[in-house]
């Protein structure tokens, strides 16, 4: 390899951006289950992600929990090209806070088998948060005990956000549990 190969690798390896967090991987195409998608322009629509893809149509969930459908030129005119895929499970868990069953029903909400999967991952997450919640709950209690009271906050604020994070799984476990009895749940995500 000569130099100038060399410091052609060395300027594309430093180009390379670190993979997000929320990313399972690249992007190659608009089309592609979980791309993420940055919107053009914000006044007309926020970000958005592709929850499933059906005969050249993509279903879309912005971040704000609204649902649209667009062919691959309509998507190119309102987003930026995707560089990184999302886990569509969890980003749709994290948008379903937002929706309510009014706006879920009139989006095309229809019968699903698929409830009873995503109730046990809520169950999953749950369960971990309870978990965690009292394992911080019981070290801040101990570091009261010792006279560490900075200690004992910090632990006590960690209890607290898993606390919140049982009760946010706990609302959205209820609102699926609610829709379940109903037969109503949008048949396009991909749980």
């Amino acid at each position: 390899m000569n130099t100038l190969e060399k410091a052609m690798d060395t300027v594309i390896d430093s180009l390379d951006e670190p993979m997000p967090p929320w990313a399972v991987g690249l992007c190659e195409s608009y089309m592609e289950v979980g791309a993420q998608l940055c919107t053009r322009d914000g006044r007309r629509m926020g970000n958005a992600f592709v929850s499933s893809v059906e005969a050249g149509v993509a279903t879309c969930i912005t971040d704000m929990g609204n649902v649209f459908r667009f062919t691959e030129s309509e998507l190119e005119s309102a987003f930026y090209p995707p560089e990184w895929k999302m886990d569509v499970s969890e980003a749709t868990i994290n948008r379903l806070d937002s929706l309510d069953e009014y706006e879920m029903h009139n989006a095309g909400w229809v019968k699903c088998e698929r409830v009873e999967s995503v109730l046990k991952d809520i169950e999953r997450i749950k369960s971990k948060a309870s978990n965690k919640w009292c394992q911080f709950d019981r070290l801040a209690t101990n570091a009261m005990q010792k006279g560490q009271t900075a200690k004992s906050k910090k632990l006590r604020r960690m209890a607290l956000a898993n606390f919140d994070i049982y009760k946010m799984a706990s609302r959205i476990e209820e609102s699926l549990e609610k829709l379940a009895s109903k037969d109503y749940i949008w048949s396009t995500i991909p749980f």
